[in-house]
């Protein structure tokens, strides 16, 4: 999560093959200043990434028609502390997947 946002950006796995997602990923991966490696994804259950007060929503771009954000929800002095832990506690709920 990049300092400054309130948001996660996500893949809906469950909507493409794998194979798709990944490269979908390594294009955005290399894309990105600097370029990035891509190994694979932090999976969470949507019921997961929406409690605590968190939405989670669809939102399609042009070159990811599967991708979705976490909305933290959260406002405030103190924004950056409640970042850091909303995403200690999806991290702990979540498994890693391995790039096909």
């Amino acid at each position: 999560m990049a300092q400054g946002t309130n948001s996660i950006s996500v893949d809906r796995l469950d909507h493409a093959a794998l194979e798709v997602m990944a490269n979908l990923s390594e294009l955005r991966a290399q894309s990105r200043q600097p370029p990035r490696s891509f190994h694979g994804w932090a999976v969470l259950a949507v019921s997961a990434a929406r409690s605590g007060g968190r939405t989670v929503a669809a939102t399609p771009m042009s070159e990811n028609p599967y991708h979705a954000d976490i909305y933290l929800n959260i406002d405030g002095k103190e924004v950056r502390d409640a970042q850091k832990a909303h995403a200690l506690e999806l991290a702990s709920q979540s498994r890693f997947l391995a790039a096909p």
